[in-house]
Order: C-alpha cells, then sequence, then structure tokens
C-alpha cells in the first residue's frame, strides 16, 4: 500500500508506467498494475471519473468525486494515463450525495454519469468541460478593444473577462430541473417482456430501469402497464420491439409500440388498454416498424396520429419520428439565448450578457443590414424550432431554413402553418447548399450541426460565401464545438460569448450556444483540404500529423495558423489561400516563440527542414 497525494508528470511503456516526481530531478518512480494507493481525489470528469496523482500519474477512478480520500487499485495502464479501481472510499467528499436511480452504478445502463455528485457541482463539472475544449483547441472569448474592433485578450487560460467579470469567461451554466425533464424516452422491450433500458455490451434489460427519474412519473407507470399486459397476454410480446413515450406541456402522452419485423400479433386490444387505464391523457397509440432498408411505418391503432406541443413559446405539431428538444426547459434556454443574440444584432439592443453590458461590449448596430427586412438563415433545422421562434419574434426578417431530412423538412412545414407564420421558407437539402437555393446573403446564421460539427465544406461555405456578420453556433459537443469554433476564429470571426445549457442534468452531456461576430474588415480563407493533398503529394507530413506530433511531444495544442506561419518563416511552400489575410495590414494572431520551436522541431522530424 502506497501513500501519494501530490505528484506530476506521467510516461508509459508496455507493462508499466513511469513518472518524474520533479521535472528537475532523476529520480523516477514506477506504478504497476494492482499496486495500491491511498489518494485523494483532485478533480473529476463529466463521465464520473475522478482524477488522482500516484507516484506522478495521472490515474482516472470510475466514480470517485472531487475530495474522496479513497483506497484504489491499478487496473490497467494507457499511453498517456492509468485507471483505477475503487476499492474503499476512506473519506467521502462534501460534493458526493446518494443516487436517486434504482440501477445507477457499476453496471447501470449508463444513461447518467453525475448522479452521485450535488447537482451544482455537477454543473461546474460540465461548465469545465467546455472550458478545457476551448483550452485545447487555443480559443479564446474575445473582448471589444478601443479602436471598437474584438480583438484576442492575450490570456494564457483560454478565456478573458473584464474588472466587472460581465465578458470573456464562460457565463455559468443555465440549470434546468434535476428529475423529470426527459418529454421522451424509448424503452426496449426484453425477450423476458421486461420493459426499460439495456445493461452495458448486452440486450439484457435492467430490472427497475423503467422507473428512470429522468423521466415523468406516468412514463414508468405506462412502461409498467405494458409489462402487465405482456405478461396477461393482452400483448403478444414484441421481442427486440421497443416503447416510445413523448409528453406535452399539457400533459397529454401518445404511445408508440415498436414491433420487430414480421411481427403477427393483434394489437387492438392493447392499443385500447391505456386510454382505459390512463384516460384522456392518451392523446395516441401507433405502432411502429422497420422495413428492410431501416425506414420506419407507422400505423395509427388508436386516437391522434400527432402530438400538439408548445415548446419554449414556439407551437409545435409532432409526427411520429420527429425531432424535438427532449428538455423542454432547456429548449426554451435555447429559444431564449439565440433570439437575445438576435435582438441585440437586429436592434442594436443590450441582449449580451443579458442586457447588463456597458456600450464598449455590445454588437454594434452598425453591423445590422439596414433595412426592415432582414435575412436569417437557419442551418440544420431540424423540424423548424429554431427558425420559427425567430421568424415569429422578427415579422419583418426573412427567415429560412435548410435541412437534409425530408420528414423533418414535413414537420416543419406543418408547424409553419400551425404557428400563422408567413415570413419564413424551408428548403429540404444540405446546409451547405443554402446559398444556391436562397440566393442571397443572410445577415444572421443560425448553426445546429449533428455532434459531428462541421463539415469541411460547410465551414467553407459560411466563411467564403454566406460570409454573415453574425453567426450563433449551437453544439451538443464540445469538442467539435471547440474545433469549429477555432477554424470560425481562423477565418475572421470573434467569439463574443460562450453560454452553456444544462439540458441533461445527471449526464456527461451539455448543450452550449455560441456567439460570434465578424471581425470589421477581416477575413482570412480556409482552404484545408487542398493544402493537405499537396502536403501528401510532396511526401511531406501533413497538418494533422505535425499537430499530433507537437501535442505528443510536448503536451501543446498548435493551430493550423501557427504551422503555416512557421513553414513560411522556413521559407516552405504554403498554400496561397491558407490561412492567409487578404489586408497586409490587419493583425493576425502571431505564433508564440514556444509553440514556434515545437513547430520547428517537429519539421526536423519529418525531415522538412
Amino acid at each position: 500500500m502506497k501513500n501519494c497525494m501530490n505528484c506530476d508528470t506521467i510516461g508509459s511503456d508496455k507493462n508499466r508506467m513511469r513518472a518524474d516526481k520533479d521535472n528537475n530531478m532523476d529520480t523516477r518512480k514506477e506504478i504497476n498494475i494492482n499496486d495500491e494507493y491511498t489518494t485523494r481525489v483532485i478533480d473529476m470528469t463529466a463521465p464520473g471519473e475522478g482524477i488522482c496523482r500516484c507516484d506522478g500519474a495521472a490515474v482516472f477512478l470510475p466514480g470517485g468525486v472531487t475530495g474522496d480520500l479513497v483506497r484504489l487499485r491499478i487496473a490497467a495502464l494507457r499511453r498517456r494515463r492509468a485507471d483505477g479501481e475503487l476499492l474503499e472510499i476512506l473519506e467521502p467528499s462534501p460534493h458526493r450525495v446518494s443516487p436517486d436511480c434504482p440501477v445507477y452504478g457499476d453496471g447501470g445502463c449508463g444513461g447518467c454519469t453525475l448522479r452521485h455528485v450535488d447537482p451544482d457541482y455537477g454543473a461546474s463539472v460540465r461548465e469545465n468541460l467546455i472550458r478545457a475544449a476551448l483550452r485545447r483547441e487555443g480559443v479564446r472569448i474575445a473582448c471589444e478593444d478601443r479602436a471598437g474592433d474584438y480583438g484576442d485578450c492575450g490570456s494564457k487560460r483560454g478565456v478573458c473577462g473584464d474588472s466587472n467579470g460581465k465578458s470573456g469567461d464562460v457565463r455559468p451554466i443555465l440549470r434546468t430541473r434535476e428529475t423529470g425533464y426527459r418529454n421522451k424516452v424509448t424503452f426496449h422491450i426484453g425477450s423476458d417482456g421486461l420493459i426499460g433500458f439495456y445493461a452495458p455490451s448486452s440486450h439484457r434489460i435492467l430490472p427497475g430501469s423503467h422507473l428512470c427519474p429522468l423521466c415523468p412519473g406516468i412514463f414508468g407507470g405506462i412502461a409498467r402497464f405494458t409489462m402487465d399486459a405482456i405478461a396477461s397476454s393482452l400483448l403478444p410480446l414484441p421481442d427486440g420491439g421497443g416503447l416510445e413515450l413523448r409528453i406535452s406541456d399539457a400533459g397529454f402522452v401518445r404511445v408508440i409500440l415498436g414491433v420487430p419485423a414480421g411481427y403477427k400479433g393483434d394489437l387492438a386490444p392493447y392499443a385500447a388498454a391505456p386510454v382505459s387505464e390512463f384516460g384522456a391523457v392518451i392523446s395516441g397509440v401507433l405502432s411502429a416498424a422497420a422495413d428492410r432498408r431501416g425506414r420506419v411505418e407507422y400505423n395509427l391503432l388508436r386516437g391522434e396520429r400527432w402530438l400538439d406541443d408548445t415548446i419554449g413559446g414556439v407551437p409545435m405539431r409532432l409526427s411520429p419520428g420527429a425531432f424535438a428538444q427532449v428538455n423542454r426547459e432547456g429548449a426554451a434556454h435555447l429559444a431564449d439565448i439565440i433570439l437575445r443574440y438576435a435582438e441585440e444584432y437586429l436592434t442594436g439592443g443590450d441582449a449580451v450578457s443579458g442586457g447588463s453590458i456597458d456600450d464598449g461590449h455590445r454588437i454594434r448596430k452598425q453591423y445590422a443590414p439596414g433595412d426592415d427586412s432582414p435575412v436569417i438563415a437557419d442551418l440544420y433545422c431540424g423540424s423548424g424550432f429554431f427558425g420559427l421562434a425567430l421568424a415569429k419574434r422578427f415579422p419583418s426578417a426573412r427567415v429560412y431554413g435548410i435541412e437534409l431530412n425530408p420528414d423533418s423538412i414535413a414537420d416543419a412545414e406543418v408547424n409553419r402553418s400551425f404557428g400563422g407564420l408567413s415570413n419564413i421558407t424551408f428548403f429540404c437539402g444540405d446546409a451547405a447548399g443554402f446559398s444556391s437555393r436562397v440566393g442571397e446573403k443572410p445577415h444572421l446564421v443560425v448553426l445546429d450541426p449533428p455532434r459531428a460539427g462541421l463539415s469541411d465544406a460547410m465551414t467553407a461555405d459560411i466563411v467564403s460565401v454566406l460570409s454573415p456578420p453574425v453567426i450563433v453556433y449551437v453544439s451538443c459537443n464540445p469538442s467539435t464545438l471547440a474545433r469549429d469554433l477555432a477554424r470560425l476564429c481562423a477565418a475572421g470571426y470573434a467569439l463574443r460569448e460562450v453560454q452553456p445549457v444544462d439540458m441533461f442534468p445527471g449526464t456527461e452531456h451539455v448543450e452550449t450556444v455560441c456567439l460570434l461576430v465578424r471581425r470589421s474588415g477581416l477575413h482570412i480563407d480556409i482552404d484545408v483540404d487542398v493544402e493537405e493533398m499537396l502536403q501528401e503529394k510532396r511526401g511531406q507530413a501533413t497538418y494533422p500529423q505535425i499537430k499530433e506530433y507537437v501535442l505528443e511531444q510536448t503536451g501543446m495544442k498548435v493551430s493550423s495558423l501557427y504551422i503555416s506561419q512557421v513553414k513560411r518563416k522556413c521559407g516552405l511552400e504554403v498554400g496561397d489561400s491558407y490561412n492567409k489575410p487578404k489586408s497586409e495590414d490587419i493583425h493576425v494572431p502571431q505564433c508564440p516563440l514556444e509553440k514556434e520551436k515545437a513547430i520547428m522541431d517537429a519539421l526536423k522530424h519529418f525531415g522538412m527542414i
């Protein structure tokens, strides 16, 4: 048993990890698999792992909470870290709480990762997840300089702020209620007739998982009723099927019973039963089955096919399979933030930072188009939620939504008519083709891409073709968000505000809304793909290879802009439009000396200089 409370860096080989206790000392210590330590958890991750230091090695401990004094065993050694197994909590953290879920923890469904942490601290963990992602990509939140433009504050921490704390840092996360917040859930149906969520890496239903604390109580009641219906043969077992439940703001529930291909059971008796049991709150009962191509066909068994809902003040008529935010309160936060930013841009009002900032930190009115009919683009619009909210708030605006999924566009058209809005138009197609479909440039663009973020083509289209004065970026993935923000900032945009929203309390997930403003007079083209192809053709290291080498050797992240600057200094060929300003007198962030040296070392390593 070893005691280890404060150590530093790590290294590794196949069977053991070595670590310098002090970078200025030659003495090294080892950690090995099955070594046991008594140590304090010093930090934690959103996936619910505590972080400890054991003889200098970073050890990630599932179930650990910042402040715990624990006894642990080294369970695995990896390239840059070790994994620990929690043996005993000797002194619990003040942030540790008893989970409120019957299946939470080791062997649970895995949907929640922070239900053993008090909600306030869990929210701060998710805030820090965003800060860390921005830091890794070198993204800084801009301050407005004395000349009235947005400049970099020079912070070494990836964030900056004024003396009043009104801007610069990631803003405090907007909270939502911790339980019962999901308006939709899909349970699995097992071969034993149980309904709930799968155990990890299996198709075994976890008993009791239908009582998920994230869901309203009626969902658990309908799941229990359906299990009883299967047990009594009222419902022939749809083995491998599912039970989808969605509840409206008025409390009406739509039930969709997913059945496997080729299912021959009679669903009519079950279709009538929920209405008898739960009354008029059951708005409709449907069945759903997928064909060989994966296309889902819905069959109305009883009641209404559509579910009328109001989300964030926007009336929505939701078809079966339609996408809508699962946290109604969180969705209202998202809409409010987007409308706040748009209000500031279109009217010059006090929107940014909740209307409490001075004139020097506003989006200036000069960015406004100067007419009464601004153009707003809602890219990746889904069923039209954000675009509809904008069209409702700004009746004189011309709002366009584009979405690749034809079913979502059909829903958006229904929602447009349902809300009585005539100033919004929807298109089905790739978001990267917006300019060719609309034929005019937007003054404000809302981006809400999938978890993978923006494609290279979409980024290039936004920067080089659309070039909007203001971008509002909504993301559910901090890593791809930070990557895309780095690209947009390198292309002439200033990151003005970052607002997290706690859409999924108790889990590792967080939604983020970011405001970007085009720097006056600045435009830097992005041509990453062309440059990468040229590098490969020359037999030289590509930008990702150089970045990976620098990170591996120094632990520093370097941007493509910095690499191109160092390559130019060394006389190496760089694409004409690759991160190069069109005007020579425009300030472009310059590569710091320590990163320049690291890039030079990488170029030498790859034989390029």
